[in-house]
């Protein structure tokens, strides 16, 4: 027999420990781009490394170098050349503005009648529907009329059979009574002459007991103790008669009783029936003479429509005025869209010169930012560590950054991706201790500031704010958190769970009566695992606050086997 330790249940909520490997970056980012088109012939730093300004990152091609300049200049000299030599554009206007203005009045009036007559369609409909409604209203209201009339006559005849059935029982018996009655009264006679003929044989018996002889004494004895059995029988005959007596009239008393219910429950029944009627004949004249059908369906559809058509009537009708104001504005706005036009050009010419001048200023800043390489290498313009290195790049292409640095001049954060499940217990606000992988020992604080949205593959970017004179950008760490778990109505130590036939369960110990004595015997309960950690679980299942909960056993148990539970 196995000795098992048991638990009850126990609320609470479990303690989790999360370890996120990340790497600390600055807020300040430094991005290298070249012009495209120049070779790389070496790259001379890795993600990770850590630069000062002015240290190389980038060996450059210098044959591609030169060209990559000469053809900045050319490009430079191309767009003073556009420039110098900007069109003027053309002025001219001719009358495709009013004839679009013409086009649109016609197609607008056109658009005007069609809803106008839809709008008389609409107002037709809905007086039809108003016809149909009060039609239907008057039908199913003389509808009602019929079927209270004929509930009326149904509680009528209903009324009548009720009491004439009640009044036939009580009228059978009212004559049960009285035959009752009768047989009373001639038991009661009989037995009035009984007790005087027991009168007449006792006062026989004493005459012969005084004067007479023994077979006069034998035979007045015998008529006296004849009398007694006839005074006897004659008792019993008056009883069995008042107890039929009292039956009758019992049953005669509970007849009327049901005639007067019956009575009542029937009158009402047909009160009830000529209410309805009237209610029906009351309702059936208001609907003859109703004007407003503002509820009924078909109405309430009706009047939509006709709204929808009345607005869109409202809708064309404003274009149309519109339409017309713009028409007979058309010929002025011909001439002063010509200004306009000549204004426009004029402006397009400007912000196309801003645009070409913008692009020349950044094509004359590129220029002067690559001959100011030492020579074939470009370096490092501030203190950092670099973030990310293009990867397989052996040219350079326009926009594409070659090397990204994380500034040492920027505000550090630490950042770490992980999955969306562990997502859910880490929220902003919540601390922890920061270890770097400098070799340092010393702990850090740190904070969420940031949880993201999971990406495309379910994970999660996790931002935390920290502070520290150990700290370098781009440099790796781990942060430790203790996440708390929501409250759990039931937790259980991790041993408590089983896996059987694929479902997980926890047993229970159950005691149970033999002719032996009490038994304690295993019981698998199936139950839900909500969370785990190393040493607990919470759960959830068919268990009662009273149940045992199997913590460790020192033999293998199954269901129905037989324990001693250690205390």
């Amino acid at each position: 027999m196995a000795t098992v330790t048991t638990v009850t249940q126990q609320g609470g909520s479990l303690t989790q420990q999360y370890t996120l490997e990340g790497i600390v970056e600055s807020s300040r980012i430094q991005t290298i781009t070249l012009p495209g088109g120049i070779d790389i012939a070496s790259v001379l730093v890795k993600p990770g490394s850590r630069v000062t300004a002015g240290d190389p990152l980038l060996e450059l091609d210098s044959e591609s170098l030169e060209q990559a300049k000469t053809i900045l200049r050319q490009e430079i000299a191309a767009l003073d050349i556009q420039l110098n030599d900007t069109d003027s554009g053309d002025s001219s206007k001719d009358s495709i503005a009013v004839d679009r203005a013409n086009t649109a009045l016609r197609e607008a009036q056109e658009d005007l009648t069609d809803a106008e007559a839809k709008q008389k369609q609409a107002e037709t409909d809905l007086e039809e529907a108003k016809k149909k409604a009060q039609q239907q209203l008057t039908q199913s209201a003389q509808d009602a009329v019929e079927t209270a009339e004929k509930a009326l006559e149904d509680a009528k005849y209903a009324r009548d059979n009720a009491l004439a059935a009640a009044e036939n029982a009580w009228n059978s018996a009212s004559q049960s009574e009285s035959a009752a009655r009768a047989a009373y009264k001639n038991a009661q006679q009989v037995q009035t002459q009984a007790q005087e003929a027991l009168t007449d044989a006792q006062k026989q018996l004493a005459d012969a007991q005084v004067g007479g002889d023994s077979a006069e004494i034998t035979a007045a004895q015998s008529a006296v103790t004849a009398a007694e059995s006839a005074l006897t029988n004659a008792d019993g005959q008056v009883d069995n008669a008042y107890y039929q007596l009292q039956s009758a009239q019992d049953n005669a008393s509970y007849a009327k009783s049901q005639v007067e219910s019956a009575k009542k429950q029937q009158d009402q029944n047909v009160s009830n029936a000529e209410a309805a009627l009237l209610n029906a004949k009351q309702e059936l004249e208001a609907t003859k003479t109703q004007t407003d059908f503002t509820q009924e369906s078909l109405v309430v559809s009706a009047q939509a429509a006709l709204d929808a058509a009345e607005e869109q009537v409202d809708t064309f009708n404003r274009a149309k005025e519109d339409l017309n104001l713009n028409h007979e504005s058309q010929q002025l706005s011909a001439e002063r869209a010509i200004q306009s036009s000549q204004s426009d050009v004029a402006s397009a010419q400007k912000a196309y010169a801003d645009a070409q001048q913008s692009e020349r200023a950044a094509k004359e800043q590129m220029l002067e930012n690559i001959e100011r390489f030492a020579g074939i290498m470009v370096t490092a313009p501030v203190s950092g560590t670099v973030k990310t290195v293009a990867e397989d790049i052996t040219k350079t292409q326009d926009d594409i950054p070659i090397v990204v640095l994380n500034s040492d001049e920027g505000t550090l954060s630490f950042v770490a991706t992980v999955d969306e499940e562990t997502a859910r217990y880490l929220s902003v606000g919540t601390s922890g201790s920061l270890l770097t992988k400098t070799g340092s020992v010393m702990a850090i604080p740190a904070q969420i500031t940031a949880v993201d949205l999971p990406d495309s593959d379910g994970m999660v970017r996790i931002t935390a704010s920290v502070s520290g004179q150990t700290l370098t950008a781009g440099s790796k760490a781990t942060l430790e958190i203790t996440g708390q778990s929501s409250q759990y109505r039931t937790v259980v130590p991790i041993g408590a769970l089983s896996s059987v036939n694929g479902k997980t369960v926890v047993y229970i110990v159950r005691e149970t009566e033999t002719v032996i004595g009490t038994e304690q015997k295993i019981v698998a309960v199936e139950v839900q695992v909500q969370e785990t950690t190393p040493s607990s679980a919470a759960i959830e299942g068919a268990l009662s606050p009273e149940d045992r909960i199997v913590s460790s056993s020192n033999k293998p148990i199954a269901e129905g086997d037989r324990v001693r539970v250690e205390m």
